[in-house]
């Protein structure tokens, strides 16, 4: 009889045990499930993340570029104007004629007077071309 109980209580306890193995096997494989779950989340907003900052850095790449464009146009209308007012200034008060300036050569003020104005309308030429005047 002893042998019977003892033996009905070992395999109660046997089983009790694997229940619980079973139970903790089944809780393990969903906290990794879970833990699996996350990760991959994490690793989607990792990836968005990424591609955001590569996005932001090529708008600063084109902002860098675009401001350069300006800066070289800027530098060019104000070259263009200080040849245009050069040029402009000279027609309007032409030199004396003994001092023979803008390669003139000969100090007859209608010659000086017509290179001055021929380089002016080169200087209005390059500012047309350069695409820096707008119609009004």
């Amino acid at each position: 009889y002893f042998n019977k109980v003892s033996t009905e209580g070992r395999a109660e306890s046997a089983e009790n045990t694997a229940r619980a193995a079973s139970a903790n096997a089944q809780q393990a494989v969903e906290e990794r499930a879970e833990a699996t779950a996350q990760a991959t989340q994490a690793t989607a907003q990792a990836t968005q993340a990424t591609q955001i900052a590569t996005q932001a850095e090529q708008a600063r790449q084109e902002a860098t570029q675009q401001a350069a464009q300006a800066q070289q146009q800027a530098d060019e209308a104000v070259s263009l104007l200080g040849v245009v007012s050069e040029s402009a200034q000279a027609v309007l008060s032409p030199p004396s004629p003994a001092s023979g300036v803008l390669g003139a050569g000969s100090g007859d003020p209608s010659a000086v007077a017509e290179a001055s104005r021929k380089r002016l309308e080169e200087a209005l030429e390059k500012v047309r071309q350069s695409g820096l005047l707008r119609p009004r």
